[in-house]
């Protein structure tokens, strides 16, 4: 973390530039002192009544009996769930909503209500600075143990968010973990305080930059308990015209979007006023959703939803989505990506897919008809000057390593996993691709690491399940060691999902490279395939209807 002699805080009151002393930030005309803590520095000015949960503080007391890993690690064998915010975020999708504002200016971004921390670490491989900001000591001292020996550009502050610490028009993104329902109220300040907060953002936003914040549709509603997280928002909750009113009457210039299933997992979104992009995603929900992880009710509801006609579609999707993300800004968005990638595909229609490790979006024409992918690294400083045209062609299937790409849409629907010929033809594709590939025999040690890669990825599971897995994948290690293995291209997530079937052309295409690897186990792709087919079949026993 960067803790350094630096002259870009202001005083929170007053806006004057504060002298830097030794053991505080000063300034010279309200006479007013600002603490440099050892942790993080100190702006907040009203009386700290605020705490934190009991969870933290335990984490923090492991944290000082032993160590930072420790004690994560001691919370983790409780709380599973939380992997992907305190250890794997590399997989988090948590700001991935926050890339409908991202631009290619990466200079200063300002992080506000982290409370693990993940948010701040995820910007900070983005932006070349990262402020947090949050009201509670514990939540800032948990994120300096967490932060310190990561990336060197994120600073900690105490402050309150309608009283930022910072010069005008000084950053490119702002980031609000807070909902616009939950913005804490530390001023004892009930009227138009919200407006307050938005002013105050707008302030310290530059005039190419972007806010984001989320809410939660006052009119929204809890279609599948599947997918729709239940996040805690305060029983104040903004209608799309209330937050329509609070951004116009700040002069602030706003965009919306639909989310599902909610703000800290963006899976899909596209703005508000997008008839067409709604209708595509409705005609196209058997690809995005498990078609066998749905009810009967949901299966027929997505089969109509499918051939709603565009304007009510668009209609339905104001008033269903259970959460809204809301970007602002003083200037018209012409340095987001989002814009940059309109501009170079000539689409303005487009859904924002988040993945795994990247971001996704589908450029879709004027006639409903999708035209361009574009990929988005969620991991990565510098924007490239060009972007990069990429056709996937053998043996040239790994993604590129630039922060973006743009691929054309390859055509199909989802494989029929009942229709055997199409399961045939997928066999043979995969057989013709591990001959180009081949490379010869799987060694022992290569086996070995195989091994340790897999015991690795099971330690989440729960010990008595992990001994079980261990078990066999000994057994598996003895088998194999008797066979002479492939070493083959592995395509890494070959499912159902990612094998597309063109009736046209009757032709089999594969999708979603992300997981590529040129040297690798012939038997990964082929198992699971097989596997994900076996668990599609209906009926009480999905394997023994599969054998038939």
């Amino acid at each position: 973390m960067i803790r350094e002699n630096n002259n870009f805080f202001r005083c929170p009151s007053c806006k004057d530039e504060l002298k830097n002393n030794k053991l505080n930030f000063e300034c010279e005309r309200c006479k007013k002192k600002f603490i440099k803590t050892q942790k993080y520095e100190d702006f907040f000015m009203e009386e700290n009544n605020y705490k934190s949960s009991q969870n933290l503080k335990t984490i923090l007391n492991d944290i000082e009996r032993k160590n930072y890993q420790y004690a994560i690690e001691n919370f983790l064998n409780q709380n599973s769930s939380l992997q992907s915010e305190l250890k794997n975020t590399k997989w988090s999708r948590v700001i991935d909503g926050g890339f409908h504002g991202i631009g290619k200016n990466n200079s200063n971004c300002l992080c506000i209500g982290s409370e693990l921390g993940n948010e701040v670490e995820i910007l900070s491989n983005i932006y070349n600075r990262v402020f947090s900001i949050h009201h509670i000591d514990e939540i800032l001292q948990f994120q300096h143990h967490r932060l310190k020996n990561l990336n060197n550009n994120t600073i900690l502050l105490k402050s309150n968010p309608i009283k930022l610490p910072f010069p005008d028009n000084f950053f490119d993104f702002i980031f609000c973990g807070f909902s616009l329902e939950n913005i804490p109220k530390l001023n004892n300040i009930e009227k138009d305080y919200e407006l307050r907060f938005l002013n105050e953002i707008k302030r310290v936003l530059n005039p190419q930059g972007v806010f984001y914040i989320g809410t939660k549709n006052k009119l929204g509603k809890k279609f599948s308990s599947k997918l729709i997280e239940d996040d805690k928002f305060s029983k104040n909750q903004f209608s799309i015209k209330d937050v329509e009113s609070l951004f116009k009457k700040s002069k602030i210039n706003l965009k919306s979007y639909w989310v599902i299933p909610s703000l800290n997992k963006p899976h899909y979104s596209a703005k508000l006023n997008d008839s067409i992009t709604s209708s595509w995603f409705y005609k196209n929900l058997d690809v995005f959703l498990k078609e066998e992880s749905l009810q009967l009710k949901q299966k027929i509801g997505a089969f109509f939803l499918g051939r709603i006609p565009g304007r009510l579609s668009n209609s339905l999707m104001r008033k269903f989505s259970p959460y809204i993300i809301h970007c602002g800004s003083k200037g018209n968005f012409s340095n987001t990506i989002e814009e940059i990638i309109q501009a170079e595909t000539g689409y303005s229609n487009y859904l924002l897919v988040s993945r795994r490790s990247k971001i996704k979006i589908i450029s879709i024409d004027e006639k409903g008809n999708s035209r361009k992918v574009t990929s988005i690294n969620r991991y990565e400083h510098n924007f490239p000057k060009i972007i990069e045209k990429f056709e996937r062609v053998f043996p040239k299937m790994h993604d590129p390593l630039n922060k973006i790409w743009i691929e054309d849409w390859i055509p199909g629907r989802k494989l029929e996993p009942s229709n055997l010929k199409e399961v045939i033809n997928t066999m043979k594709w995969l057989i013709d691709f591990q001959k180009k590939s081949n490379q010869g025999i799987v060694s022992e040690k290569e086996i070995n690491i195989e091994i340790e890669d897999l015991k690795e990825g099971l330690n989440h599971f729960p010990k008595e399940k992990f001994e079980l897995f261990s078990l066999w994948l000994n057994e598996y290690k003895k088998y194999i060691l008797t066979k002479k293995i492939p070493i083959t291209g592995v395509h890494g997530d070959f499912w159902i999902g990612n094998i597309l079937f063109d009736s046209r052309q009757k032709k089999i295409s594969v999708i979603d490279w992300e997981l590529f690897r040129e040297k690798g186990n012939s038997l990964y792709d082929f198992m699971l395939f097989l596997y994900n087919l076996m668990t599609m079949v209906k009926g009480d026993d999905p394997i023994s209807s599969f054998s038939k």
